[in-house]
């Protein structure tokens, strides 16, 4: 039983600690230290309202790990010091106006508040978790096509992967995101978990989700940026020991006293105990040589952390080379759904009335409000990424409205941070009043960030010397507002400080070697104001230029923003200069090449287009109108060039076909039922062979299996000549656009109907085989009404009625994808070549657009590597009939082509086959081909003629 005594002197030390707390908060600058009963002994002031101190509760589970000659008084002061300084900087939204430390009784809103768990951009087989999908192998036998999830090739249903299964699976994830895509935010709630963990709260390990397999290992986080910017100059080598003496810096900075030694300690606390280390924002590290060293140290760090320790790297994609790719633990982060949005928006505003900042109906309707806003198609673009709907949410909490757009966002945004600087709050002073100048305009100071966000942006990418700072130093602060103040150094100084302790659009990171640093709330706000200082150039077109030029991937952001700010004339503008002015077809007739960095800035163009108003865009008729066009030849011209002839990745084309499927492919006719825009309907005719054999020769057997370590199904061997006869063949599969135009004629199609509504441009998949057919009877007739020039040869074909369109029989199919060459295991040749089709890791997610890799010899692409695709062939050995009807028949299985690279590259060849029932969807779609009728084939049968 406890004795009452104990119960009153804990109840005493207790309420002496709450006073000490309370008066650290009311004057920082009075409290030096907090003492916690032998726990963590922190120097300094130390904040803790609304989050928690860490002291000897929260590294109990330290006492184990303590070696014999090792302090426990050490062990706690290190551990707890450094879990402190992570809940200081991650608990709390750090988005300047939703703090809410200002606003009276209110409660800051913490990061765990509103926090959503996230998915990566892969999908699974329902049936199987993370691990077993990995790790099945992908196969062929003579019966069975073995898909890389282990089973039979099937209708199943597929679903997302969770980041949390990711980190549980690999014990290094690499995270890739768009800006704003959560990954920082992942990475915060993850280690807040592990703090809470460490406080022997246990449950906290299921924020790390159910397959979590390491227990409450140490949370560490290491900034990038910061890392990188406290690198020597000059490309020596970094390694672990950089990085370890970062983070005891950063100890030190934050007014912990490290004595000698305790750093090592840390060291070995890892090693024995493992840790969980989040290194954050690769991409913000400066140029590529500059990220080299810092991954090079990264991945020193890594092998020093002992066996126990696991490992998160977030980056923007461009940063990290080579894309999404499971097998090595690297993920591209999905944007949110439909439900994680709804899911975030009742989370914001259930969480107000309980951190009082409304009452609980206002909250209801707000809610309510809110959501009604974010279905509004307007509003489809920015929704989905976290850190937009963030701000939508903020501002509708604080303005009872959401912007239209990306720009308006973010301006209305930089405005509220802005008039938070000047605002009474309890007993601080405003901005203006603090500083002694009643008539400071906060336009000119909003001028002078922007001009540091713009510098900070650029120097970020110089990599000369290394150097290149990501945040602003205190001393760069008072030069740029002394022009503002009388060019008074005391009233820069009283800015700066109250900068330091009033959240706004300038967040205090504390000192960095020596000197206090500052930041913006967020990348994307720095990109932004850099985007307005962009616009207020004399040369907006030249600096567009010369920016795009010298790196347009650090510049991908700003430039499109700056074109959405400066207006459609002068965005169309620079998008001109971006491209030469020049048509690609006036640039190659003039046998100029084309590098890398034109086909980038041909993107960059599109982008700063696609910012603007679609409708003002498209019904322009002055010289936007001959951009757009200009642009949209560039971008299509820019897809198939393999990276050997000066392309680019096909992860970066995969974006340019995003941004023209955006803009108007200009490949396809909108008017002509989006047919290829060639004349032609996108057909083009294969020559009759005599002497063809469809699938694999006897002879050719060992090779295959040698080459592709598997065995040749028997169904795949032919040694029989198989005749074929004359045939025009669609260059590219049936898109999504092409479909929805006969679904939202006919209404025939029961797969997923979303997936006629993305990208136009995108190979129509998820199709059965009746379907197919009904949409080629359905083009049939509506192909009889198309009116082209009277030498149009298709044109003359298709109304002679002697020809037909049909799905390909599989013996036309192979033929075609020969594409006029001898035979060959590719359309391309018989070596593999990772850049000809779409394949895990390539960076090309679903949907994508097609013609995004080179064609075949005849000018038709993905024909293999993208997807199955059906034919009007039944199923059966070689040789046989391919114009059995039975089309009716669904217990007749119909023979698929194409195959999937995914599924592994013994699948993706000319001459793979596969069948199944013609009610099967999933992944499977078609192209068309115009074949001669029955009867016309019996006449030149009469006439001795071969054919098939």
């Amino acid at each position: 039983m406890t004795d009452p005594k104990d119960e009153i002197e804990a109840l005493k030390r207790r309420i002496a600690e709450l006073e000490a707390l309370q008066a650290a908060q009311a004057d920082p600058e009075q409290s030096t230290r907090i003492k916690t009963d032998g726990g963590a002994a922190i120097g300094g002031g130390v904040r803790v309202a609304n989050g928690h101190f860490i002291g000897r509760d929260y590294v109990a589970s330290v006492t184990h790990i303590v070696q014999s000659g090792e302090s426990q008084a050490d062990a706690e002061h290190v551990v707890g010091a450094y879990l402190q300084l992570l809940t200081t900087e991650l608990s709390t939204l750090h988005l300047g106006e939703i703090d809410g430390r200002d606003h009276g009784q209110r409660e800051a809103l913490q990061l765990r508040d509103v926090y959503v768990p996230l998915n990566t951009t892969l999908r699974i087989n329902a049936g199987y978790d993370l691990h077993e999908w990995l790790t099945l192998p992908v196969q062929l036998s003579d019966r069975t096509l073995i898909d890389r999830q282990g089973h039979a090739v099937r209708d199943k249903e597929y679903r997302p992967v969770s980041v949390l299964e990711a980190l549980a699976e690999h014990k290094v994830l690499t995270l890739l995101g768009k800006p704003g895509s959560g990954k920082t935010s992942f990475g915060a709630r993850m280690l807040l978990a592990l703090v809470e963990a460490l406080s022997e709260d246990k449950s906290a390990l299921a924020h790390l989700g159910e397959r979590w397999p390491a227990g409450a290992l140490f949370p560490i986080r290491v900034v990038l940026r910061e890392f990188a910017d406290q690198l020597p100059a000059g490309d020596a080598p970094a390694c672990a020991g950089d990085v370890w003496d970062f983070i005891g810096r950063r100890l030190r900075d934050n007014g912990v006293v490290m004595q000698a030694g305790q750093i090592g300690f840390l060291q070995r606390f890892v090693v024995r105990h493992g840790a969980l280390v989040v290194f954050d924002g690769l991409d913000e590290c400066g140029g590529d040589a500059r990220r080299a060293r810092v991954q090079a140290a990264v991945d020193g760090f890594m092998r020093s952390c002992g066996e126990r320790s696991r490992f998160v790297l977030t980056a923007r994609p461009y940063a990290f080379p080579g894309g999404q790719d499971p097998s090595r633990g690297v993920y591209l982060l999905a944007d949110f759904d439909d439900d994680q949005i709804e899911d975030f928006i009742r989370r914001w505003y259930e969480v107000l009335p309980q951190r009082r900042w409304c009452l609980p109906i206002d909250a209801e309707r707000k809610c309510a409000d809110l959501l009604v806003a974010c279905a509004r198609p307007a509003l489809r673009a920015l929704t989905p990424n976290p850190l937009l709907l963030t701000l939508m949410a903020v501002l509708h909490y604080e303005q009872g409205h959401v912007p239209g757009n990306r720009a308006e966002l973010y301006d209305e945004s930089v405005k509220l941070l802005l008039q938070r600087w000047n605002r009474k709050s309890g007993s601080e002073r405003a901005l203006c009043d603090a500083v002694g100048v009643p008539d400071l305009d906060l336009s000119e100071v909003r001028r002078v960030l922007q001009q540091l966000a713009f510098d900070v942006h650029a120097s970020s990418m110089d990599e000369t010397e290394g150097e290149g700072d990501l945040d602003i130093g205190e001393n760069a602060l008072l030069q740029a507002f002394r022009p503002l103040l009388q060019q008074s150094l005391d009233k820069a100084e009283a800015v700066v400080e109250y900068i330091e302790h009033r959240t706004g659009l300038l967040l205090s990171l504390g000192l960095r070697v020596g000197e206090r640093r500052f930041s913006f709330p967020h990348r994307t706000f720095r990109e932004y104001l850099a985007a307005c200082h962009l616009t207020e150039s004399d040369d907006f077109d030249g600096e567009c230029l010369r920016l795009a030029r010298a790196d347009p991937d650090h510049w991908a952001q700003v430039l499109p923003l700056a074109g959405r700010i400066a207006g459609l004339p002068r965005a169309a503008n620079a998008a001109d200069e971006l491209i030469g002015g020049e048509r690609i077809e006036d640039h190659r007739a003039a046998g100029k090449p084309i590098s890398a960095v034109q086909w980038k800035c041909a993107a960059m163009a599109g982008l700063m287009l696609r910012e603007q108003n679609a409708s003002a865009l498209q019904s322009n008729t002055g010289k936007p109108a001959a951009v757009l066009r200009r642009v949209r030849h560039w971008l299509a011209a820019a897809l198939p060039v393999h990276p050997d002839e000066g392309g680019l990745p096909i992860s970066q084309r995969a974006k340019m076909g995003e941004i023209l499927n955006d803009l108007g492919d200009i490949r396809f006719n909108p008017e002509n039922f989006y047919f290829p825009e060639d004349g032609r309907l996108g057909l083009i005719m294969v020559a009759s062979d005599s002497s063809f054999y469809v699938g694999t020769r006897s002879g050719d057997v060992r090779a295959v299996e040698e080459n592709f370590d598997i065995k040749v199904p028997k169904d795949e061997v032919n040694d029989v000549v198989t005749p074929v006869g004359d045939f025009w063949i669609s260059k590219y599969p049936v898109t999504a656009g092409q479909f929805r135009l006969f679904f939202e004629e006919t209404g025939i199609f029961s797969g997923d109907i979303d997936s006629l509504y993305g990208l136009q441009s995108s190979p129509m998949t998820g199709v059965n085989w009746f379907e197919s057919v009904e949409y080629i009877k359905w083009i049939s007739n509506k192909a009889l009404k198309l009116e082209f020039p009277i030498d149009n040869e298709v044109l003359e074909l298709i109304k002679s009625g002697a020809w037909i369109f049909d799905l390909p029989s599989e013996i036309e199919w192979e033929r075609a994808c020969f594409g006029g060459r001898a035979r060959a295991l590719f359309p391309w040749g018989n070596h593999v070549d990772y850049d000809r089709v779409r394949r895990d890791g390539c960076g090309v997610g679903e949907p994508f657009v097609v013609g995004l890799f080179p064609s075949n010899e005849l000018g038709l692409f993905d024909m293999i590597g993208g997807f199955w695709e059906w034919t009007r062939s039944i199923y059966g050995k070689y040789p046989g009939s391919v114009y059995v009807a039975a089309r009716h028949d669904s217990n007749s299985r119909r023979v698929l082509r194409g195959g999937s690279w995914s599924y592994g590259r013994a699948i993706a060849r000319c001459s793979s086959r596969y069948r199944l029932p013609p009610q099967y969807r999933r992944g499977a779609g078609f192209r068309i081909v115009l074949r001669r009728t029955l009867p016309a084939l019996d006449k030149l049968k009469d006439k001795g003629q071969e054919m098939l």
